[in-house]
């Protein structure tokens, strides 16, 4: 069976709202997620084999294609995806920019080290394959709680189902049930009909009025209990529940959750007597609810109450607290976003790409980063690396030039190399010059993050390029120079890019510290004044194709 039958739609998700074992969740939940069993491939069947999916998506081929489509060619699990992943609880004022994947998803600790880091690549596909979901703490929390049930690929295709769905609804602004809440708008609304309803029942009513007695801001208050669906206020397993009645039901599901967990609680909270002693009662609002007793009776609480309205039409758009306003206008958002590499990938680091990429501009991001010459492939002449670039004379590109010690310094530049003769003129580039820039990531202490130093505009001496001089980027000395034997490099600070001097030796407190001589040979690094001369241990261009 793939689908439930109408007639039995009812008794469905009256099985839901009273939990499903275990070991007929993963029959059960792909059920109850709807078009989970409406894929774009049908999945052949073999009576030989060992385990019969509840869907006929082959949940292994629709993840690789998406994975395809985000990461390009490479493996995704030899990708390190490292903190900060997208978590979806960017941009509001109460939220914490980019925080870490532990602090969001509240039950990570179920899940292995192999299943955290599939939570990761799942976020990773979602933010680079679906760019609808802006705001939505609970997504993350309801991944990892798929997770343990479910395998990576039957977890996104879930997902992926769960959003497609929420994609078709026709007036969103305006709808009675959501699919999923996925913005702050949407979170403000749902807020302030969970209020609504709360203010019009006796017991849940009497706590609301007596929070706002205190000097709480309620709707603050209702923000937070309801972003991440509750996640962090219930126990796995009455979170189970409620993931299972969303996954039939959609978002009202977590307002009923939250009014049961208030008129349970409301008595202990109208008790209260000062700010601090309700903020201690509203911190443990969810606790106690692990028996089979106390389960049933949350249950009961949240789907015997008589919903009079959840429609957002008669909300106003107006933030209702400053909580989930948008933070202001000097906040400049973490921008998650990273290239489809494909093999060969070179040397640079997942790291990096990510922390380079989104300086790239918008319009060029469209375009996947193909490794096109190395000297260990193509060989060291300047003459080959200039053929190779009128392959694709228009192609934006990256260099990286990379030292024996781990430090890795680059550019980025609207134009590939190519023979000039004197500078490149801007005006000469298909792109505008100011989108070039230049990049470090030393090794060791002072290696923690990428730095960048975008064009300054001071003068117009992008790059040039010659057999007899090599390649300089930058003017008014070269902020890198990689000499026509591709085997040294030198750096100093560049007036075009109002950079310093790019790598410094090691145990060298200060890095405009300058030197008569030499320095000494702890380093393969040797700083004259300010210009620094290294050999490479290699050297990687990369054009945008």
């Amino acid at each position: 069976c793939f689908m439930v039958p109408e007639e039995l739609g009812p008794d469905f998700t009256q099985t839901l709202r009273m939990g499903s074992p275990d070991g007929l969740k993963r029959l059960i939940w792909p059920l109850a997620s709807g078009e989970a069993v409406e894929p774009p491939r049908v999945a052949s069947y073999s009576p030989d084999s060992s385990a019969v999916s509840s869907t006929c998506r082959d949940p292994d081929a629709y993840y690789k294609s998406l994975s395809s489509r985000a990461f390009g060619g490479v493996d995704p699990k030899s990708i390190q995806l490292r903190d900060p992943v997208p978590t979806f609880c960017q941009g509001i004022a109460g939220m914490q920019e980019a925080p870490p994947l532990k602090s969001v998803v509240k039950h990570i600790e179920l899940l292995n080290q192999e299943g955290q880091r599939s939570l990761r690549r799942l976020l990773w596909v979602i933010q680079l394959t679906f760019h609808q979901v802006e705001f939505c703490p609970f997504l993350p929390n309801l991944m990892g709680t798929l997770l343990a049930f479910f395998t990576e690929a039957e977890t996104m295709t879930i997902v992926m189902c769960i959003l497609k769905q929420a994609e078709k609804e026709k007036d969103p602004e305006n709808a009675f049930n959501l699919r999923m809440v996925w913005n702050s708008a949407q979170l403000n609304k749902q807020a302030k009909a969970f209020l609504r309803e709360g203010k019009g029942k006796p017991l849940t009513g009497q706590a609301l009025r007596h929070l706002e007695k205190l000097g709480f801001d309620v709707h603050a208050l209702a923000v937070e209990l309801l972003q991440d669906g509750l996640a962090s206020r219930l126990p796995f397993r009455a979170f189970c529940r409620l993931v299972g009645s969303f996954l039939r039901e959609g978002s009202e599901v977590l307002l009923r959750y939250g009014l049961a967990l208030l008129k349970l609680r409301s008595e202990k909270i109208v008790a209260c007597t000062t700010k601090e002693e309700a903020k201690k009662e509203l911190d443990t609002l969810g606790q106690g609810f692990t028996t089979f007793s106390s389960l049933e009776s949350l249950t009961k609480a949240a789907f015997s109450r008589i919903i009079e309205d959840f429609t957002m039409t008669r909300l106003n758009s107006e933030w209702g607290s400053q909580y989930v306003a948008p933070k202001t206008s000097d906040y400049q958002r973490h921008m998650f976003c990273r290239p489809r590499l494909f093999a060969p990938r070179g040397h640079c680091t997942d790291e990096v790409w990510e922390e380079i990429w989104g300086w790239v501009p918008r319009a060029c991001r469209i375009f996947d980063p193909h490794l096109v010459y190395t000297p260990s492939t193509h060989g060291t002449s300047m003459r080959t690396l200039f053929e190779i670039g009128k392959k694709s004379p228009d192609a934006p590109m990256f260099f990286f030039c990379y030292s024996k010690e781990g430090d890795v310094i680059g550019g980025y530049s609207p134009g590939i190399w190519s023979r000039t003769n004197g500078y490149m003129k801007p005006s000469q580039l298909r792109r505008p010059a100011e989108d070039s820039f230049v990049f470090r990531k030393l090794a060791g202490e002072a290696g923690n993050s990428t730095e960048v130093w975008p064009w300054s505009g001071k003068n117009e001496m992008l790059f040039n390029a010659s057999e007899l001089h090599g390649l300089i980027f930058g003017g008014q000395s070269a902020a890198i120079s990689i000499g026509k034997d591709m085997t040294r490099c030198t750096t100093s600070p560049s007036a075009t890019f109002n950079s310093p001097t790019l790598v410094v030796p090691q145990g060298l407190e200060h890095e405009g510290q300058v030197d008569d001589e030499p320095t000494k040979e702890t380093s393969s690094i040797q700083l004259v004044g300010e210009m620094a001369d290294f050999e490479m241990w290699a050297f990687e261009v990369f054009a945008l194709l």
